[in-house]
């Protein structure tokens, strides 16, 4: 009897599979969760989302749930919606007030009727972690690009973009590397006891750490007459590869525009005209749709179905182009309510407090209403 723990040990020296192996390895490393989370690009385009969510304001809603939507919670919806994808709250009552709790992870069960889905959130604190499930009625659940297969669950832009999200991790992470490399100067001294070779060093180490002072050979007569051939400092340090750098740089202008962040809206180097321009297109084609896939599920779970997001504050920066498109159109013969309606100005058009607008004048915006959501 030969008992197995006899048999030599064999393995297999398949060139194709070892290069499966590695290949499968280099894409879970690039695909990786790390790719473009820890990217100045991301962070960009999630702060961007916070603060314009935290700026809104709750209008025709009761007092309770107004109170309960903060600047803080609008805030994290926001930035969760672009990283993750979605963003779950527990809807409670404490000491008689409502109370939203973000939930840090979730679980969803049911059929494809949404209204037999049931959550288990996990409610993390200080030192304790609770575990809930309740009726999908008591859980807010935003989502962000909802794929039908998974109606349950939301996308972020970056798991769309999985490919590009990876090249900018890959790019950052090189430049990162490179750029923790050690730097410095090396600068030349005269070898032996010379005062001034004592002296460079002496001095340059306590000004500088990064400064070194490494010896030659003493030099002839005739080369002490060009002191600075010799005294010349040689630098060392990261040397990034310019391919790289470019590649970095046209991968984080594509995550912008995957998240909806116009790229000529953060480029150092656009004029004002443009980034006018990008502002605008970003709060009526990014801001504004997403906001009302907010409101829908706010209405829908506080029983407040007349809530809405008010954006004035940021939609007031394009206040002067739609009051030209006002004068415009009633110069030529257009009713005003209608001029201030096509360009989304009608929150106070027909108010018979507000005063009748002179002819041909431009309607100012307190009139206009201050300029509403688009």
């Amino acid at each position: 009897m030969r008992f197995p723990w006899f048999n030599r040990e064999t393995r297999s020296r398949d060139a194709e599979y070892t290069r499966q192996v590695e290949q499968a390895a280099i894409e879970q490393a690039m695909l990786g969760p790390s790719a473009a989370e820890a990217t100045a690009a991301l962070e960009t385009c999630a702060s961007m989302y916070a603060r314009a969510f935290a700026s809104a304001t709750v209008q025709d809603a009761p007092a309770n749930v107004a109170d309960a939507i903060t600047p803080d919670m609008l805030a994290t919806v926001g930035r969760s919606l672009l990283c993750a994808g979605e963003s779950v709250w527990r809807i409670e009552v404490m000491r008689g007030m409502l109370a939203l709790r973000a939930a840090c992870h979730h679980y969803v069960e049911g059929g494809p009727d949404p209204e037999t889905w049931s959550y288990r959130l996990q409610l993390s604190g200080p030192t304790i972690t609770r575990s809930v499930t309740l009726p999908g009625a008591s859980v807010l659940h935003f989502r962000y690009s909802v794929d039908p297969e998974q109606p349950w669950h939301g996308i972020p832009p970056l798991q769309r973009a999985a490919l590009t999200a990876a090249l900018l991790g890959v790019s950052e992470s090189y430049l990162s590397r490179e750029g923790r490399l050690p730097s410095g100067y090396i600068v030349p001294s005269v070898a032996g006891r010379h005062p001034t070779a004592t002296t460079t060093r002496n001095t340059t180490a306590a000004l500088n750490e990064s400064v070194a002072a490494g010896g030659f050979r003493a030099v002839s007569d005739r080369d002490r007459r060009q002191p600075q051939r010799h005294w010349q400092p040689i630098q060392y340090g990261p040397t990034p590869n310019p391919g790289m750098l470019g590649l970095r740089s046209d991968a984080a202008l594509a995550v912008l525009a995957a998240c909806g962040v116009p790229p000529s809206l953060v480029q150092p180097n656009s004029d004002g005209t443009a980034q006018r321009e990008s502002y605008r297109r970003w709060l009526f084609g990014t801001v504004a749709p997403i906001a009302r896939c907010v409101e829908r599920e706010l209405r829908d779970k506080l029983d407040a179905p007349t809530l809405r997001l008010s954006f004035d504050e940021l939609f007031a920066a394009d206040l002067t182009g739609r009051a030209r498109a006002v004068h415009s159109l009633t110069q030529s013969g257009v009713p005003l309510n209608i001029a201030l309606a096509v360009a989304r100005l009608d929150d106070n058009a027909g108010n018979p407090e507000s005063p009748p607008s002179p002819p041909g004048d431009v309607p100012s915006p307190s009139r206009a209403g201050g300029g509403g959501d688009p």
